[in-house]
């Protein structure tokens, strides 16, 4: 019973390209996958809704590197250093 329920409602594995294209053509009523095409669809004019739940959400990590042989090594350092600050990461936890 289970099984068919899941098969019923979900659809697990599509890509994150699946998903937007499914909800934005009606083929699925949620889709679970990464913001920003999502609200690039609904910029498009999508009949698509982009929602968080009122508890909160994650934010996305995002990774950043130096290149070994900077000419800038120390603006490099102090760059990555203020986007890993409390004070960044509050306000990209906080900003909407």
């Amino acid at each position: 019973m289970c099984t068919i329920l899941v098969s019923i409602y979900y659809k697990i594995g599509l890509s994150s390209s699946g998903v937007y294209k499914a909800v934005a053509d009606g083929e699925m009523t949620v889709g679970l996958s990464y913001e920003d095409p999502a609200v690039k669809l609904l910029n498009d004019g999508a009949n698509i809704k982009v929602v968080y739940p009122k508890e909160g959400t994650v934010f996305l990590p995002a990774s950043a590197a130096i290149v070994k042989k900077s000419k800038n090594m120390e603006n490099a350092k102090k760059f990555i250093d203020f986007i890993i600050s409390q004070e960044v990461q509050d306000t990209l936890g906080t900003t909407t």
